[in-house]
């Protein structure tokens, strides 16, 4: 049925992802705020400056590439904090279908290994991303491939790059062993944060 009409098979999946996605009261909020860079560099929870970015880039040492390693991992972090400061604040608001999933870690698999595979259009394959990367994180999932696989869409002017950033952050959680996800952050250093980035493309990351 889905060779005779795939964008009638189409129109289920991006239905059924958007149910997923759509009661998400919290995070729709997220999402809208990081739609724009004016207004995530408005955001008054942002804490890394342009002045920032600039010192750690021009003004290092032999070791600044640690040193903009870690910077990151403190600002991820710190977006972790208020993301979870900003879910116990809003109590009873949030909610999400992913909550109640019988067996998250089955979902993710599944839903990651179709996402590898699919030939769906670009917007669906994103929204695909975005329940895998919230489903690891509501569930503290592991799930080693998906990060390799974030990093392909780790490039300045990658479509719809926010999206990749964000599920990167919702992906990561305390159970995710460090060294799965330093190849991720090293990609996000090498691609948005160097010399010969735009400004623009630094405060992004």
């Amino acid at each position: 049925m889905r060779c005779l009409f795939p964008s009638f098979f189409e129109a289920y999946v991006t239905a059924a992802i958007s149910l997923l996605i759509g009661y998400e009261t919290v995070e729709q909020e997220d999402d809208s705020d990081a739609s724009s860079e004016d207004e995530a560099i408005q955001n008054p929870n942002v804490i890394l400056s342009k002045e920032d970015v600039y010192k750690s880039n021009h003004k290092g040492t032999s070791a600044s590439k640690k040193r903009k390693k870690a910077k990151l991992e403190r600002v991820v972090r710190s977006m972790k904090r208020q993301q979870r400061k900003s879910n116990e604040e809003t109590g009873s608001n949030y909610y999400s279908p992913l909550m109640y999933l019988k067996d998250p870690q089955g979902f993710a698999e599944k839903l990651f290994s179709r996402l590898q595979k699919c030939n769906e259009r670009f917007e669906v394959r994103m929204m695909m991303l975005k329940v895998i990367a919230r489903t690891i994180g509501l569930h503290h999932l592991v799930l080693l491939n998906f990060y390799p696989y974030l990093q392909r869409y780790f490039k300045p002017h990658q479509r719809d790059v926010t999206t990749q950033l964000a599920a990167a952050v919702q992906a990561c959680h305390e159970m995710v062993p460090p060294d799965a996800v330093e190849p991720l952050f090293e990609q996000i250093v090498n691609q948005f944060v160097h010399d010969r980035s735009r400004p623009e493309a630094m405060l992004l990351a």
